[in-house]
């Protein structure tokens, strides 16, 4: 229920195999198997595909928009309709590139 189409998100990762999303709450529920607290660098090495992976991984990303400046840059929503936007905090910091990032 704290997770935005969890349900629609769980029936891809039974459908997908390769789909495989990382939740992180700050304040989880009772039982909660997922990621607690504030993304990290050191977290995105741990579940993410690296850099490397260039032609076979694509990392989605969305939150408010203090997350999205830290992770990966928030859209450029001067356009009409917004674009992609410049890749640039932590996901740059790691090496990837605006080609594996898809922010939503």
């Amino acid at each position: 229920e704290d997770v935005c189409l969890g349900n629609e998100l769980n029936t891809m990762m039974e459908q997908y195999h390769h789909f495989s999303p990382y939740f992180i709450l700050e304040h989880p529920p009772k039982n909660w198997m997922g990621g607690i607290g504030h993304i990290s660098k050191p977290i995105l090495q741990a579940t993410m595909p690296p850099p490397s992976r260039i032609n076979d991984s694509v990392i989605m990303v969305c939150g408010p928009p203090g997350f999205m400046e830290a992770v990966c840059g928030d859209k450029d929503f001067s356009a009409s309709p917004p674009t992609q936007g410049e890749l640039k905090g932590m996901l740059k910091d790691l090496g990837y590139t605006s080609r594996q990032i898809y922010k939503f």
